[in-house]
């Protein structure tokens, strides 16, 4: 899944937040993990709280967006055939296929949902015996 970063405004890149104030003083070894909280104007915890707390704000569209993210996954999920399905696709055509070939002379061969891509949970397998020589009725 990708994600965008969300714009930056000029004021909001003016304007050092919490969690940036915390970082540089972090990276001064010359300040303590008190001092660190200080220059950031709050507590030791309440830093860490704060920081936490602004990242994980999210706007109503993104909001939106992963609600919808998440039932359109969960629908492709219950459409996805599961490993099993393909597997018992791949014993019956092994074992059906030799046998139809050998005695009727032709090709089975696949097509549709399956051979497309768009086979889903569930689907069944179109097969079609080709046939030498075969006439239809007029």
């Amino acid at each position: 899944m990708f994600h965008t970063a969300p714009a930056v405004t000029a004021a909001a890149a003016a304007a050092p937040s919490a969690l940036l104030r915390l970082s540089v003083a972090l990276l001064n070894p010359a300040t303590t993990t008190t001092a660190a909280a200080a220059a950031a104007g709050v507590g030791v915890g309440g830093a860490l709280s704060e920081a936490a707390g602004s990242l994980c704000r999210s706007t109503p569209e993104e909001e939106q967006r992963r609600r919808v993210t998440g039932e359109v996954v969960g629908i492709d999920n219950s459409l996805m055939p599961p490993v099993e399905q393909y597997m018992h696709k791949k014993r019956l055509m092994g074992a059906v296929r030799p046998l139809l070939e050998a005695r009727l002379g032709g090709s089975l061969v696949t097509f549709g949902s399956c051979e497309n891509g768009f086979w889903v949970n569930g689907s069944d397998i179109d097969a079609c015996m080709v046939l030498k020589n075969a006439r239809t009725k007029q």
